[in-house]
């Protein structure tokens, strides 16, 4: 699971979400780098249900 803020996405990055279909959060820097147009965003509320459900969880900056 993916929070992207920029300008902290690289094209390796980019790739890595896109060929390994990781779930990303919809946000302004989501939709303006254009993951919405490769990969579904997921909505808040979608992506803490899944958050919950997933173990375990790494903040990494």
């Amino acid at each position: 699971m993916i929070i992207l803020d920029e300008p902290y996405v690289s094209q390796i990055l980019r790739d890595t979400i896109v060929e390994m279909n990781l779930p990303v959060l919809k946000n302004a820097s989501s939709e303006r780098l254009g993951f919405n147009k490769e990969i579904k965003l997921l909505e808040d509320a979608e992506f803490i249900e899944l958050l919950k459900t997933r173990n375990p969880c790494k903040i990494l900056n």
